[in-house]
């Protein structure tokens, strides 16, 4: 019954979330999650190459007429731009997009930019919130 109570809540806080709302809580649920994604394999996360999968991640979805909250499968990629001064980082996150003809098909959500893997590595890592003395 707690459950129940609970799911009901639930919906009722989702459903009810404007857009701007849902797309900055959603946003951060994300965000929470690629950070725990790469502390994951932070070791790792200097020698990631360019068009490397990083690994999955959920992504919840509000649909349907009472908008219910949903979990996609959503996948994290590293891809790298070279230019004369430097080159620039993007994480990609793609989510699992309705196969029209049964094969399995990804399409773009979102993406973050970063100047270096070093500063993908800080996003992983925030800083502590021990305040300053």
């Amino acid at each position: 019954m707690a459950d129940l109570v609970k799911g009901m809540r639930e919906w009722l806080a989702y459903s009810t979330m404007d857009d701007e709302e849902w797309d900055t809580m959603r946003m951060v649920r994300l965000e929470g999650q690629l950070r725990h994604l790469f502390g994951q394999c932070a070791e790792d996360i200097q020698t990631l190459s360019d068009s490397s999968e990083v690994g999955e991640i959920s992504v919840p979805v509000r649909s349907g007429a009472l908008r219910r909250l949903r979990q996609r499968p959503g996948k994290v990629f590293i891809s790298k731009d070279r230019y004369e001064d430097g080159e620039q980082v993007k994480v990609h996150l793609m989510v699992a997009a309705g196969p029209s003809d049964g094969t399995e098909a990804w399409e773009p959500l979102c993406a973050w930019t970063f100047e270096s893997m070093s500063d993908v590595a800080d996003f992983a890592e925030p800083p502590s919130e021990e305040p300053a003395s």
